[in-house]
């Protein structure tokens, strides 16, 4: 069920809207916003109306389309694959636009090769198509839509996927880790957070929470590792939300380094970057202070969401709260950031002269 679809169905429906049980009691009108009416969300209430409850959403989401994949021939699966053109469109628009973010694990001359001389995994390529088909020009016309063209690509990708869905690899990780970000971009949280489940139990699986997990002889496959796992910890801090969605990963046991430079990874160099354990420092690389932020970000939400405050006897201003320590760890993440990273006119304009690439190492 779409915001929309409660209120825009044969003319204006307000009359055919379940109440809230706030809004009975108020005698207060409606909104029909859903998943939360704009009254609910302004007072901080829960939403319950006829049909909507957590379980509910959820089964109307896991049932919606596409459907359950059904087992397919890779010669079938092979001809489902559009125009080379478009392929290497969409993993082009890929890089660029995830390529500086913590959302990249792979080194784009070394995919774009083998994408050219047909050895990226049919799968991958599904899941790649999944993500970036709606900002394809050609999918507009071809699969009557560009939300359509990524729902046909995310079936696909799904049914490639069956026979390796308990694969510990590395490989099914990024897929996962690829369709979580699809859904989250098509607004179903439910199965966005089932693919990255999946992907943080194979995380689990391969030990990439650990840095001696990692040969130290191969520096480049050690960063795409760390990077996947990086891209993992990332999502599982940016969704969970407190209530049905809690925090999977325990900072405390990891000894993974974070994200290096972009030109480290490229070029196969030793990172300097440290752990996230590791006291925040003035020299990090930009990806290691983002995902930092955003540790900081999940920790608040899902101490919120699990009811805050509410759940505490202390007073909020007292320095043992959780709130407090979150400001801290906020204040020395700001304090540590370099001059360079911090936005201001003059940094707006020196980034735009110099360019991103250079100053964001």
């Amino acid at each position: 069920m779409s915001s929309g679809s409660r209120r825009t169905l044969a003319g204006s429906r307000f009359s055919d809207i379940p109440l809230t049980r706030h809004h009975r009691k108020r005698k207060t009108k409606c909104s029909g916003d859903w998943p939360s009416c704009r009254a609910c969300t302004q007072r901080s209430q829960v939403c319950h109306y006829a049909g909507n409850n957590p379980q509910a959403v959820m089964q109307r989401q896991l049932h919606s389309r596409p459907g359950t994949p059904r087992s397919c021939s890779e010669d079938d699966l092979l001809h489902q694959l559009p125009s080379k053109e478009i392929v290497f469109e969409a993993f082009k628009l890929y890089f660029e636009y995830y390529g500086d973010s913590t959302f990249c694990f792979f080194k784009e001359f070394i995919l774009m090769n083998d994408l050219e001389h047909g050895k990226v995994p049919l799968r991958l390529q599904f899941c790649v198509l999944a993500l970036m088909a709606r900002f394809i020009e050609p999918c507009f016309s071809i699969y009557n839509g560009t939300v359509e063209a990524s729902e046909h690509f995310a079936s696909l990708a799904r049914t490639s996927m069956i026979s390796t869905f308990d694969e510990i690899s590395l490989l099914n990780m990024q897929c996962n880790l690829i369709l979580c970000i699809h859904w989250t971009g098509h607004g179903d949280e439910h199965r966005a957070w089932f693919q990255l489940g999946v992907a943080t139990r194979i995380a689990q699986s391969l030990r990439l929470l650990f840095e001696d997990s990692f040969p130290e002889d191969d520096m480049a496959s050690t960063e795409i590792k760390r990077r996947t796992f990086w891209t993992c910890f990332t999502l599982d801090r940016l969704m969970a939300n407190g209530g049905d969605r809690r925090l999977t990963f325990d900072i405390s046991s990891i000894t993974t380094k974070l994200p290096g430079t972009r030109s480290d990874f490229l070029l196969g160099r030793k990172t300097s970057a440290g752990t996230i354990n590791d006291k925040v420092g003035t020299d990090e690389p930009l990806l290691a202070y983002t995902v930092r932020i955003v540790d900081i970000l999940g920790n608040i939400v899902d101490w919120s969401g699990a009811g805050g405050r509410h759940n505490e006897n202390r007073n909020p201003w007292d320095p043992s709260m959780p709130i407090s320590s979150f400001e801290r760890d906020l204040d020395a993440w700001e304090r540590a950031l370099p001059s360079h990273m911090r936005f201001n006119e003059e940094n707006k304009e020196a980034h735009v002269a110099v360019g991103e690439e250079n100053t964001s190492q």
